[in-house]
Parts: C-alpha cells; structure tokens; sequence
C-alpha cells in the first residue's frame, strides 16, 4: 500500500524449491569432505535431489543397497534424505524436510522506493567467436553479434528454518524415553554433528553467490 492506494507490481522472483536446492547441493559438498561420506544417496553425488524413486531399495555413494522400508534405517544411511526429507512411493515412507525456505523478494520497503521504476533492466551484450588461434576473424571465418540479456536489480530477502534439533532423528517416533523426553537418535553423536554443521556450513555458498546461472556475467553484489 503505497500513499493510501494499493499498488500492483510485477517483479522478478526465485522460488522456495531453486533455494532449497541450493542449500541441498551445498549440503552435499560439504558433506563428502567427512567421513561419513558413504552415507549419501548414490545419485547425491549428481546433485539429483529425488528422494526416491520407484523400487523398495536405493544405493548408497559406495554402492551398497539399502531397504527403504523403515524411517529409521532410511535416516540413518542418508544424510541428505534426513536433512531434505523424502518420500518412497513404494512403501509409503515419507520424511518432511528440516528446511524450509521461503521465496527470494523484494523486500517491500525497496519496492516503495522505486515506485514507478522497473526492477529489470535490459543490457547488450557483445557475442565474439574467434578462430583457432584465438584472433577475432573477418567475414565468414567467425561470427559476431549483440545479444541482449535481461537482468534484475534491487534489495531482496528470504527466510528459511533449519531444523536441525530433529537431524538423525525420525520424526514417525521420534521421542525414545517418553519419561524422561529423551530423544530417539538414530546415528552416532559423531556423525550427527558433522550433518548438523555441513547443513550450517551449506549457507555459505547461498549467501556469498557461489552457485547461480551466468556468473561471469552477472555476479551478485551482496551483503549478508
């Protein structure tokens, strides 16, 4: 509502589920540094982030199979289905994910300060193909042209949850002593606090700009 009057604006956004996977792929390299890296889904290691597909059994990074019948055992063998969640159509196991992330906005007070300005700018680019030895040709030997590319500026914002009090944990029990409110961790202390800090440490990359599409173009600048 700007100046008593409701305004409609169209701006460019990323969803929820492109930021997630950010995080996911961070999560990902991260946690190949450990030494719990066997405990990956196979196909983690491509960044798939599918969790599962069709079939009662899945591979891990070192190629062992593991039944998908049971929360717990699913949880145990891959960290990236316990922190990102997971459904197996065939058994009817589902995990919720501990984070979630909201869309990426402009943040409202920016869109009030550019009232009637548009948030995407268009800039040309110059397209050089050059020849084997690296010079730019003359006439049929390399080609040339302007392109133009689209770009999107301003202040924006997102909140996300990680909720890693519930890493390791299955979330169909996940109270182990109801007396004494213990909960039923499924992995060693070891290996829980390496997913917990890689799923920290997965922020990083998200926030300094190091994962995008046209970054030798259009590297973000940023302040977190």
């Amino acid at each position: 509502k700007i100046n008593d009057k409701w305004s409609l604006f169209e701006v460019p956004t990323i969803t929820g589920n492109m930021l997630k996977h950010c995080h996911f792929v961070g999560f990902v390299d991260y946690f190949k540094e450990t030494n719990f890296r066997q405990n990956l889904t196979e196909r983690a290691l491509r960044y798939n982030a599918v969790r599962f597909g069709k079939g009662e059994r899945d591979k891990k990074a070192d190629g062992k199979e593991v039944k998908l019948d049971d929360e717990s055992t699913i949880v145990e063998n891959f960290a990236d289905a316990d922190i990102h969640g997971f459904l197996v159509p065939e058994t009817g196991v589902r995990r919720v994910s501990l984070v979630k992330t909201s869309f990426l906005l402009p943040t409202e007070d920016f869109i009030r300060e550019v009232e009637g300005e548009r948030l995407i700018s268009a800039v040309k680019h110059n397209r050089v193909d050059v020849n084997e030895k690296g010079a730019i040709g003359r006439g049929e030997e390399t080609a040339q042209m302007v392109i133009t590319r689209e770009y999107a500026s301003g202040l924006y914002g997102f909140s996300m949850v990680l909720d890693l009090g519930l890493v390791g944990v299955p979330q169909a029990m996940p109270i182990k002593n109801a007396n004494k409110n213990q909960l039923n961790v499924t992995i060693d202390d070891a290996e829980r606090k390496e997913r917990i800090k890689c799923a920290l440490k997965a922020l990083i990359p998200m926030f300094s700009g190091y994962l995008g599409a046209n970054l030798s173009r259009s590297f973000p600048a940023i302040k977190v």
